[in-house]
């Protein structure tokens, strides 16, 4: 199966406009797109639904100010760090990435949650008050349980420090001069 690049004829054909920064709906599902760079140019996009294509990366959908949809499901979006390029878009509320690589990752839907809070559904799941709160308070379990752990190493290389100064002392004696200035 060859992938193709989004072009304006192919948006032309699905919307029967070229004006790209109008454009509010665009349905592409299985188009066989690998490339949709073009929709960079859609400011006015709220909903784009590309599910069943080759798409690796969600950077050109990150230019899209307006999309409040996302329908991105089975694709070939991999990494976490592809979610990264939609923290801009303060509209979005909905967002579906199953059936793409990175939905199969340990703790895939608390990133995402925590990277869009604005979500209202993932993978065409609620996200609840409840889930919302869960994930803050983990992530300050753990935030705070970092804490100590760094807290617990920097005493040990304390206490490792001090033992080395006792054993050796000739090393780490100050000469009277040094003790002065």
């Amino acid at each position: 199966m060859q992938t193709k690049t989004l072009t304006p004829e192919l948006i032309m054909f699905k919307t029967k406009t070229n004006q790209l920064d109008r454009i509010r709906n665009l349905n592409l599902c299985a188009n066989d797109l690998a490339d949709i760079s073009i929709v960079s140019q859609m400011s006015a996009l709220e909903v784009l639904s590309v599910s069943v294509n080759s798409i690796s990366t969600l950077k050109d959908i990150g230019q899209c100010p307006s999309l409040k949809e996302l329908y991105i499901r089975r694709n070939c979006v991999e990494s976490l760090e592809e979610i990264e390029h939609l923290v801009p878009l303060s509209n979005l509320k909905i967002i579906w990435l199953a059936e793409n690589p990175v939905a199969t990752l340990p703790g895939y839907r608390e990133a995402v949650i925590k990277m869009l809070p604005q979500l209202e559904k993932l993978d065409n799941v609620e996200v609840t008050i409840e889930e919302r709160q869960a994930i803050e308070s983990s992530d300050g379990s753990k935030e705070m349980q970092l804490q100590r752990d760094d807290r617990q190493i920097a005493e040990k290389n304390s206490f490792a420090a001090a033992a080395i100064k006792r054993q050796a002392p000739q090393e780490f004696s100050t000469s009277p001069q040094q003790s002065a200035e």
